[in-house]
């Protein structure tokens, strides 16, 4: 479904009015943005998901549905496959390159990540333990936690 056949131009006052609801904006782009976000126009046949532009709905049905995996990594011994380019991109500068783009602010340490270096950076330089025991024993991941109560409190778990 075309988004244009929404477009009302008013020859009179120089406004573009959105048939679906009305909303008016002062040039198409104006009202294209608006449509965009407010009425999302395209509909995933298969999940009924909806997206403000056939190519995200396109590169959603690829991804969720199809699993088209036609970009391959051509790394000896490496059999690994993505849907996109930026996927395969990704994969082999992590991966093979070891490319690590995200540095903590506090330290040298750099990560492949950012969520790796966020919780790195909250866990060892704010000392953030989000997981605390009932004994008030804090630790930075639940695994740590449920060690924890299985050796010193053996009743726990």
């Amino acid at each position: 479904m075309s988004i244009d056949f929404l477009l009302n131009k008013h020859e009179s006052s120089s406004r573009f009015t959105c048939r679906l609801c009305g909303a008016e904006h002062g040039d198409a782009s104006a009202l294209r943005r608006h449509q965009r976000k407010a009425h999302r126009t395209h509909r995933c046949p298969e999940c009924n998901a909806a997206f403000s532009e056939k190519g995200n709905m396109n590169k959603h049905i690829k991804a969720a549905h199809q699993k088209v995996r036609n970009h391959r990594c051509t790394e000896p011994n490496c059999n690994a496959a993505f849907v996109f380019q930026d996927g395969l991109t990704r994969h082999i500068a992590m991966v093979h390159r070891n490319v690590r783009p995200f540095g903590c602010p506090s330290c040298d340490k750099t990560f492949k990540q950012r969520a790796h270096a966020q919780k790195h950076y909250l866990s060892v330089h704010q000392k953030v333990r989000p997981c605390v025991c009932h004994c008030g024993a804090g630790f930075r991941e639940n695994y740590n936690l449920r060690m924890h109560q299985r050796t010193v409190h053996k009743s726990s778990h």
